[in-house]
């Protein structure tokens, strides 16, 4: 199991500060409206009775040529998991805001609550085939309520939700932003299979491989410096030691890596060869009152949900892929940090080789809106350049062992030829 944590239902519900203005601007603009406007919650479970706001993404607006009149539960669905697969570790989807007034929240309580359940199960459904998690075991809705001027919130407990939205509270509105520690770690790995092309279970063939991936991110044994810390023991505990405290701590998660035969792969002549890259980089924001035992279960499950997210990637591919026409290889996407100033966190995309950055760009501001500068770094280009480096700095010192060894034959014959002449004389 990944993260368990029980939850109350007598929460906490804090917000950064600038969220406060965009909540009103956006709820107010669209009351008095027939369909209801949704817009998706983002934040950072802080314990078992708070929850922290930290952005939040309008729903796109449907086509105004289709005249719905009715709030489309379906698209509100596939915005959360877009939003959801760009998260990174410690990040969740806490809910949505939406443009009801407080009698509308009694009236239309069956319709909120089918909302909220989608879009719990829009972020569930993602891990929930390779992984026992219950990670947000509820739900916020966000709502203004004209008669006291506030941004106020209900509940809805989602292990029982056939029971009623709690009762409204007030959203307490931080002056300063949630400190974050950023945790970061890169798991060294092999995937390498030959999927047959005319198979009909080359889907799981794929998803076996992955599985197994998987279990060794169960298992592996969690370093930093050299050491294996104590479970209770905090995570601001090694950020503190950081020379630099705006950089991530770095983590070193390890397991024993299966050799590769290579005569067995040799005898394979036809199919379809999947590689993943030998390193997966995963990166988790906890609190710096996180256990480290809690951090590493947000690190982890951050390295899985970037595995399945991949592996859907790639059977989408070969899906496309007809009978006739031919593959040799296919990659796992490369996982890139798309960085957005207005935000405390990174996000997370994927792209193939072909994909330049505006591709990555522009699929971010279809899903969390254009009025963003943002930054691409790519996370998993280290190792290979790394790789790079070595291999060039092995071919520089074959090239210099090559060159001593002709410099000590040519000094050798002379020496020879020396001592022929020498005694020729």
């Amino acid at each position: 199991r990944i993260l368990d944590i029980k939850f109350t239902m007598g929460r906490t519900v804090t917000a950064e500060r600038s969220l406060e203005g965009i909540l009103k601007s956006l709820l107010l603009s669209q009351s008095g409206r027939s369909t209801l406007k949704t817009a998706v919650l983002v934040g950072h479970i802080v314990s078992e009775s708070r929850d922290h706001l930290l952005s939040v993404i309008p729903t796109p607006e449907h086509d105004e040529q289709t005249n719905r009149t009715e709030t489309d539960i379906e698209l509100v669905s596939q915005h959360v998991q877009q939003v959801y697969e760009m998260l990174t570790g410690g990040i969740e989807v806490l809910g949505l805001a939406v443009s009801v007034s407080m009698a509308q929240t009694k009236s239309l309580q069956s319709t909120l609550k089918k909302l909220l359940l989608s879009v719990w199960k829009s972020s569930q459904d993602i891990v929930e085939e390779w992984v026992e998690f219950r990670g947000c075991s509820h739900q916020l809705m966000v709502f203004y309520q004209m008669e006291t001027k506030k941004v106020r919130y209900m509940c809805l407990d989602m292990m029982n939700p056939a029971t009623s939205l709690q009762a409204a509270s007030d959203i307490k509105f931080m002056p300063n932003p949630l400190a974050f520690c950023c945790v970061e770690a890169t798991i060294h790995c092999e995937l390498h299979k030959i999927l047959h092309k005319r198979t009909i279970d080359t889907a799981q063939t794929l998803k076996d491989v992955i599985k197994q991936t998987i279990n060794n991110i169960l298992t592996c044994v969690a370093v930093i410096d050299g050491q294996i810390p104590h479970n209770s023991e905090l995570i601001g505990k090694f950020q503190s030691k950081h020379p630099r405290k705006s950089s991530p701590v770095i983590v070193e998660l390890l397991y024993h890596l299966p050799e590769i035969s290579e005569k067995k792969l040799e005898c394979i002549e036809q199919g379809t060869e999947v590689k993943m890259r030998n390193v997966i980089c995963c990166r988790a924001y906890v609190s710096h009152t996180t256990s480290w035992s809690d951090t590493i279960k947000a690190l982890r499950f951050d390295a899985i949900k970037s595995l399945v997210i991949r592996q859907n990637l790639l059977l989408d591919e070969l899906i496309l892929l007809s009978e006739d026409q031919s593959c040799d290889q296919l990659l796992l996407a490369r996982r890139v940090w798309v960085i957005d100033n207005s935000l405390s966190f990174s996000l997370s995309e994927y792209c193939s080789v072909e994909e330049m950055e505006e591709d990555v760009k522009e699929r971010v501001y279809k899903v969390w809106g254009k009025e963003r500068e943002l930054v691409i770094h790519n996370a998993e280009e280290v190792e290979q350049e790394q790789e790079e480096k070595e291999k060039k700095e092995l071919k520089t010192g074959v090239g210099v062992s090559l060159y001593t060894v002709a410099g000590v034959l040519v000094l050798v014959v002379g020496l020879i030829l020396s001592l022929v002449s020498f005694l020729y004389q």
